[in-house]
C-alpha cells in the first residue's frame, strides 16, 4: 500500500489549444497537461515531490473519477 498523502489537482483553465492548466491548492504545484497528440505535463511551479498528485478526469471525460499522473501517462 502506498503511504504518500495524496493531493488533488484542480482544473484551472483550459486554453482554446485544449493545454489544461492545473494547480495544487495543497501544495502549490501548477502544471499543464496537454492530452493529445501525445500526453504531455509541463511543471511551471514545483510543489510537493513526495506527494501523489491527482487529476479529476471528470472534465475531460465526465466519469466523475480521479486519475493520478502516473495512471494518466499510461491511459493514452
Amino acid at each position: 500500500m502506498n503511504n504518500r498523502q495524496r493531493h488533488e489537482m484542480i482544473l484551472e483553465q483550459t486554453h482554446l489549444s485544449s493545454v489544461q492548466k492545473w494547480s495544487c491548492p495543497t501544495c502549490g504545484q501548477s502544471l499543464l497537461v496537454i492530452w493529445l497528440p501525445r500526453f504531455m505535463t509541463v511543471i511551471r511551479k514545483a510543489g510537493d515531490k513526495a506527494a501523489l498528485h491527482a487529476l479529476g478526469n471528470y472534465q475531460r471525460r465526465g466519469s466523475g473519477h480521479f486519475m493520478t499522473l502516473d495512471k494518466a501517462r499510461s491511459a493514452l
